[in-house]
């Protein structure tokens, strides 16, 4: 399994150019029994119209991210210029709006990490949203170098957890969270829903250790750093973030065996211990395995050490 790593099309170097479209936050795409709301910045926050969503099951609104801060955010930088998208929290810096276009049950928004001295834009980061199922929204995301210089690039990716009740005894902000050893390109995971979305300094609130682990009840959530590498001009990485919640019936195990079968490599879920209530982050490609190819999937995930070393062959 690994990451996809390919020259952007000259169209695609002369869009960076283009001025950011109008911003329109909060807008809903649907698989029916579940909704998602994403801002025009590429992370999501609650929907305009109403506040009353971030990820929810409709059946029940149950919606793990919405409760208190709804906290969902990515950073990206390029040589040390850093900016991030994080409109409920630390606010939005050095990320400009390109484009956004929203479908029923999709979405794809495009933004630019802009060198605040210059103004020049250095990386464009475009996320398509689709539901890799029902209770599963994979964020397909390519970052791609616009600049005329080779860039070190790091990722980021945030969300808070809230996986108790208003009626369990100790609330809604009371969950413990469990994360997998980091594989590449991940090079650091969290415990903390709030920690910082820039990707430059280590997380510090609360670490998880490099060979993962379990830490909590407490109030929690998850967090991942990526070293993407260096992309020279013209150049992407592309990888997919996922987001999933439980249907009902689901357990943790269930619904990370679930993500595991979509193809999702590393994860960082959780649990409300007095209600049940889970959800999980993780990281996988953007192609979906066939039901045939699932048996791959393990196989691929344990050749990620090559990661590095392959992406270089790649462009050899």
């Amino acid at each position: 399994m690994r990451l996809l790593r390919r020259l952007a099309p000259a169209a695609v170097l002369a869009a960076a150019a283009l001025a950011a479209a109008p911003a329109r936050a909060g807008t809903v795409i649907s698989s029916g029994p579940f909704d998602v709301s994403i801002s025009d910045f590429g992370n999501l926050e609650p929907d305009t119209a109403t506040g009353s969503l971030v990820f929810r099951r409709n059946a029940d609104g149950y919606d793990p991210i919405i409760p208190g801060t709804p906290r969902e955010a990515y950073g990206v930088s390029a040589n040390g210029v850093s900016g991030y998208a994080d409109t409920f929290f630390f606010g939005v810096s050095n990320i400009a709006p390109v484009s956004a276009v929203f479908g029923a049950s999709t979405a794809t928004v495009v933004t630019d990490l802009v060198d605040p001295g210059s103004g020049a834009s250095l990386l464009r980061i475009t996320q398509d949203y689709r539901f890799a199922a029902d209770n599963v929204l994979q964020i397909c995301t390519t970052v791609t170098n616009v600049s005329p210089d080779a860039q070190a690039v790091l990722f980021s990716r945030n969300v808070d957890m809230d996986l108790g009740s208003v009626s369990a005894p100790n609330g809604q902000f009371y969950e413990t969270i469990t994360a997998d050893g980091v594989v590449p390109p991940v090079i650091e995971a969290s415990f903390y829903g709030f920690e910082n979305p820039d990707p430059l300094p280590a997380f510090s609130v609360f670490p998880a250790p490099a060979t993962g682990g379990t830490f909590g009840p407490s109030d929690l959530g998850g967090g991942m750093r990526l070293d993407l590498g260096i992309l020279a001009p013209g150049e992407s990485s592309e990888f997919a973030v996922f987001h999933g919640i439980g249907d009902f019936g689901q357990t943790e195990a269930d619904l990370r065996a679930q993500m595991a079968a979509l193809g999702v490599f590393y994860q960082i879920s959780g649990i409300g211990p007095e209600t049940g209530n889970v959800e999980s982050m993780g990281l996988g490609p953007c192609a979906i395995p066939e039901p045939t190819s699932l048996a791959l999937v393990g196989i691929g995930a344990a050749g990620l050490a090559g990661y590095a070393r392959r992406r270089r062959a790649a462009t050899a």
